[in-house]
């Protein structure tokens, strides 16, 4: 198995809680460590409320599914000229 960038980044939530993982990590033992388990379980919780099913639980298939519920967002608040955030 391979994997990829799919280019495409975690929720806030799940950033955070993998933040803290770390976090403790490197107060524990110096070391960069992550509860990997519970990041893919955040992923499929993330997944299932959103009503998405992937085979594999990426976070990309998440993306994907909503893609079009997305670009509809991306249509109604479109920037203003010179906008800056």
């Amino acid at each position: 198995m391979s994997f990829f960038n799919s280019e495409n980044i975690l929720s806030y939530k799940i950033r955070g809680k993998k933040a803290a993982f770390v976090s403790d990590s490197l107060k524990q033992s110096v070391d960069y460590n992550s509860d990997q388990g519970a990041i893919w379980d955040e992923i499929h919780e993330l997944s299932t409320s959103a009503g998405i099913h992937s085979p594999t639980e990426a976070m990309k298939d998440v993306f994907e599914g909503k893609k079009d519920d997305l670009e509809e967002y991306i249509k109604a608040f479109q920037c203003l000229p010179h906008q800056k955030g």
